[in-house]
């Protein structure tokens, strides 16, 4: 079946309303719109994560912090012990370091 030349080409024709073409350019500009506002929350929720990263991040280097702050608060506490414990064991106790 051969094709003509005439038929090859796309053509509106007039009966197609004027409604429909309005209300096609009307849901495509919407859609334009909802996509625009899409990748902008795209992006500030993007933002949002990285910022939660770099929270994280900060939050485990303060764990680390307090953990050494512990372990010396624990062998400053020692030490007092040993010398409250010494002071307290006999006459001869004061004289020393």
């Amino acid at each position: 079946m051969a094709v003509s030349e005439t038929e090859s080409h796309w053509t509106l024709d007039r009966r197609v309303p004027v409604a429909l073409i309005l209300s096609i350019a009307v849901q495509s500009a919407g859609l334009f719109m909802w996509v625009g506002a899409l990748t902008s929350r795209v992006s500030e929720l993007e933002t949002k994560a990285v910022r939660a990263i770099d929270a994280g991040d900060r939050v485990i280097g303060l764990e680390a912090e307090m953990r050494e702050v512990r372990r010396v608060l624990q062998r400053i506490e020692a030490k007092l012990d040993r010398r409250a414990s010494n002071r307290t064991a006999g006459p001869f106790a004061a004289a020393g370091p």
